[in-house]
């Protein structure tokens, strides 16, 4: 197994660990740790994956995309508000984490993004949950 696959997987393993410490009610800015590993993690292993090193922007929507994605995908459906409140909860403390959700919002309303995962009906709509808790902050 490549080096970038085992990113992929503790950041697969820490999404679902996210999502679930924040049903517990762990801290949002301890929860923010996490999730910088998580994009330290995808970064890593974005460029292990393209070894001829695209361009910055690339990396950023790229790792937004996986990151954010790990955080949603994992969702219990009869706690999913709670879970996406808990999620823009630590999008306040994680500047990184708010940007890429701002920025994958933008882009799914241009049908501009760029792996399907967010494009999925239900992806988008916890989403677009997350963002509006955000706006609500």
């Amino acid at each position: 197994m490549a080096m970038s696959d085992t990113c992929f997987e503790v950041m697969s393993n820490l999404g679902s660990g996210v999502t679930h410490y924040s049903y517990l009610k762990y801290d949002a800015a301890d929860l923010s740790l996490v999730v910088d590993a998580m994009y330290s993690l995808a970064r890593f292993g974005i460029l292990q994956s393209n070894i001829d090193r695209p361009a910055e922007g690339w990396i950023v929507h790229a790792s937004n995309n996986i990151v954010i994605g790990h955080l949603i995908e994992d969702m219990q459906a009869d706690a999913e508000d709670s879970a996406c409140e808990s999620i823009a909860g630590i999008a306040k403390h994680n500047v990184r984490l708010g940007q890429g959700i701002d920025a994958l919002v933008k882009s799914a309303e241009h049908k501009n993004a760029l792996f399907d995962a967010i494009a999925q009906p239900v992806m988008h709509a916890r989403l677009q949950k997350i963002a509006a808790f955000i706006s609500k902050q």
